[in-house]
């Protein structure tokens, strides 16, 4: 990628002037990306057995998911109806502000509904 810029600004007229069109481009790309540098992995784990030594005792992975950002603290998620709700912190990228989110996860760990963008900077 390296080369690629060096040849881009050497084949360039003015250097400083599209040195500086190439630094607003990649921070709005970045702010337009924002939510998907960082992500958080979520995933349901099922223990076999029923609590009173009867089963394998085995841990398996049941399913598993993706939410944009961080979770804010360790009291970020909550679970209701066969619902997963978790709020996330959404770090400033490029020229976009930080930013916290709350996704309603389904009972396959996909994204059901979210609200973005709450309490930005």
């Amino acid at each position: 990628m390296r080369a690629t810029v060096r040849v881009y600004f050497e084949r360039t007229d003015d250097p400083d002037e599209s040195g500086e069109r190439f630094c607003e481009g990649f921070e709005t790309c970045l702010g337009d990306r924002q939510r998907e540098l960082v992500t958080t992995g979520v995933v349901r784990v099922g223990v076999g057995g029923d609590g009173d030594g009867n089963g394998d005792g085995k841990s398996t992975v049941e399913t598993h998911g993706t939410v944009p950002g961080v979770p804010l603290n360790q009291f970020s998620t909550d679970a209701s109806d066969g619902r997963l709700r978790i709020a996330t912190a959404v770090p400033s990228a490029g020229d976009a502000e930080s930013a916290n989110d709350v996704y309603v996860l389904d009972d396959d760990l996909s994204v059901e509904d979210a609200a973005r963008g709450m309490c930005r900077g």
